[in-house]
């Protein structure tokens, strides 16, 4: 990558930090010196840096500080749906039951969404009660006018959800009936798919970064792009070329799903000197 070229992506990459308001974030500086580091470490043509900012232009970047917000947000939505009847609120992470006892992001925003009721209008009038493994739910005494709630900060495949569903509706069908789904982001296929059935609310519809921003041969040429930047900076990677299963997800929370394209989160070969901007650091 020549000087030029490298001195059009830093300014460019500064033009997206502010238009999108990323210097507010705590540890902005490190991300931004990550994907500057791009332009010396990584990126070796016109067409690799024009990608990168493409990409970054649509990029979601929920920090920590913006969980308390987004959750708030889909807590108004949902009681401003619920009537007087609906007295008993009980969530549950999104999870398969071989990782019930695990620390997972559900849980958290379960745990938040909690503190955050009596913050919401009429929100007093709600018991709200979190559940985070699946034998508490089996001894949970629910009524038909309670409300069921499946949370997360992201939904990708939607793998995940449907096991979790299908679990939760061995212990109880009643559970399911009364089913919504609460999550900060979620990928448009996936909800295209589980909003014919199930009542889903959420802050951010991920759309595919290639191929649902571009036409025609640009998807796969560009495609070939980002498979040929992987090749040189992973050793192994295949199941997550353009994020898991194909994702071309374009989002980092408090964990990068691995959905994400993996440029911007798996580790690289020990020869370039830089790390990921959003590290998830699991063997890929």
């Amino acid at each position: 990558m020549d000087s030029e070229d490298a001195a059009t992506y830093l300014l460019e990459l500064d033009k997206i930090f502010e238009q999108k308001n990323w210097k507010q974030k705590e540890n902005y500086v490190d991300v931004f010196n990550s994907l500057s580091k791009f332009s010396e470490k990584i990126i070796e043509d016109k067409s690799e840096y024009l990608l990168i900012l493409e990409l970054l232009r649509e990029f979601h970047w929920i920090s920590l500080n913006d969980y308390y917000n987004k959750c708030r947000a889909l807590l108004i939505n949902l009681i401003s749906d619920l009537n007087h009847r609906n007295t008993n609120i009980y969530a549950f992470p999104i999870i398969k039951d071989k990782h019930q006892f695990k620390v997972k992001s559900g849980s958290f925003v379960s745990y938040l969404m909690k503190s955050l009721l009596e913050t919401i209008p009429n929100g007093e009038k709600f018991k709200f009660e979190d559940i985070n493994n699946f034998i508490d739910l089996k001894n949970l005494r629910f009524k038909k006018s309670d409300v069921f709630i499946l949370v997360d900060d992201f939904i990708g495949s939607g793998e995940t959800l449907h096991a979790c569903i299908k679990e939760v509706n061995s212990i109880n069908t009643l559970l399911v009936e009364n089913l919504r789904i609460l999550t900060i982001a979620i990928r448009k296929d996936t909800l295209d798919r589980i909003n014919k059935k199930y009542k889903v609310y959420y802050n951010f519809n991920i759309l595919k970064g290639i191929t649902d921003y571009n036409v025609g041969e640009d998807i796969e040429n560009k495609k070939q792009i980002m498979r040929k930047i992987e090749n040189r900076i992973f050793l192994k990677f295949e199941q997550y070329s353009l994020g898991f299963q194909e994702s071309e997800s374009l989002i980092t929370l408090l964990r990068t799903p691995d959905n994400t394209f993996p440029i911007f989160w798996n580790k690289y070969k020990k020869n370039i000197d830089t790390n990921p901007p959003f590290p998830r650091y699991e063997k890929a």
